[in-house]
Order: structure tokens, then sequence, then C-alpha cells
């Protein structure tokens, strides 16, 4: 997957933590599509007068799990990690079923 142009990550995905000393912020990455990617970007100044953060892991969902379309949220809670993915389907029956 990688290289690939960096894009800005400014959509949160989650709050951030915190893991020893280090802080991270999670990001939607929608690249590819919205919610498609997680990337836990790392923040390596936050002062009043600067912020600057760099890319640590990006994580992209199995496509072999349930659901293969995206990744939307993050949010480690303590020694839980809790996240939110999508799977996209087609209802051909839409049309008929708003119709009435």
């Amino acid at each position: 997957m990688y290289p690939r142009k960096v894009r800005s990550q400014s959509r949160p995905a989650g709050r951030p933590f915190v893991i020893g000393d280090r802080l991270y912020r999670p990001a939607q990455d929608c690249h590819d599509t919205y919610g498609g990617a997680v990337q836990i970007m790392e923040v390596l100044t936050l002062t009043p007068a600067g912020f600057r953060e760099t890319v640590a892991l990006r994580l992209e969902p199995d496509p072999t799990w349930p659901y293969p379309d995206g990744l939307h949220h993050l949010v480690v809670d303590g020694t839980r990690v809790y996240f939110d993915a999508k799977r996209r389907r087609t209802d051909f029956l839409l049309p008929f079923k708003t119709w009435r």
C-alpha cells in the first residue's frame, strides 16, 4: 500500500491517548473512501505556539472479515481498544421499499 501521497489527516477518528510518555491521535484516512482507514498520529510538538505530528501506524480493514470496507473510529481506553468498521451492501429492492 505504501508509499502513498501524504494527505491531510485533520479529521479525528477518536480521542487522543497516551502510551508510555508518547501522545497519539487517531485520524481518519479518507484517501480511498470516507472512513477507509485509521492512521495513528504521534504528536511530536504540542505547545501554544506549535503543533507537529507524524504517522506512527496505519490501520486498514482485513478484507477477509465481515467489515472489509473501512475503519472509521478508534478509542483506546485503558486495556481495551474499541473501533468501528464498515461494510457496504447493495439493497436492490430499496427503490421499491421507498416508493410506497
